[in-house]
């Protein structure tokens, strides 16, 4: 930009700030749009959007949502889930108008869609929800990851923190890899009454 394009745009700049009334005709830094979406994840959902991605709705590639409630939040990506009743077709019209096209088709009558940004697929979740045939219009989310239940004490065997297919974590208890994380099992049974049977038919002499 030119040093007077420059010079013009700040006093244009100054000058609706001068003028009575022109400071409410500016642009909100943010606003909350609140929606609803169709399914278990469905309800009223509310998500904060910058005066940035009216410009430019592809800005993130995952937002920011809550439920209407605060009990629950999530991150909206630009894909969507959607579900019809059982013997339904698929809504070709429906999903065409809701400006979503089809990803792939995970079993029957449940497809993921595609769009074009986390907006677009609010947007196309919020129609397809009024579907009268569509049971799940919700963008995927990623969730916080939370324990559901507690974890039962660190075992007594000196060697269970070598056993990495049991706890696979650091020393502070950071996720290292995957694990069968026998401790969360633990704390409801202790295998208590079950019988396992073994059936070995050789073995490795050089293992």
């Amino acid at each position: 930009m030119v040093p007077g394009t420059l010079s013009r745009w700040l006093s244009l700049a100054v000058l609706l700030l001068l003028i009575p009334g022109a400071r409410a005709s500016l642009p909100e830094a943010e606003t909350v749009v609140e929606t609803r979406f169709a399914g278990t994840l469905g309800g009223r959902w509310r998500i904060t959007r910058s005066h940035a991605e009216l410009v430019a709705p592809n800005l993130h590639d995952w937002l920011p949502a809550q439920t209407a409630t605060g009990s629950r939040s999530a991150l909206l990506g630009d894909r969507l889930m959607l579900k019809v009743r059982p013997g339904s077709p698929y809504p070709d019209a429906a999903v065409a108008r809701a400006g979503a096209r089809a990803d792939r088709q995970v079993a029957p009558g449940l497809w993921i869609l595609q769009s074009n940004d986390p907006w677009a697929a609010i947007h196309a979740a919020t129609l397809l929800a009024r579907e009268p045939d569509v049971q799940t219009a919700v963008p995927v989310m990623r969730r916080p990851l939370a324990l559901h239940r507690s974890f039962a004490p660190r075992p007594g065997d000196p060697y269970f923190t070598n056993q990495w297919h049991l706890e696979n974590r650091s020393p502070d208890g950071q996720r290292l890899g995957p694990d069968t994380n026998p401790r969360e099992a633990w704390s409801i049974t202790r295998g208590e009454g079950v019988t396992l049977g073994i059936g070995d038919d050789g073995f490795e002499v050089l293992h």
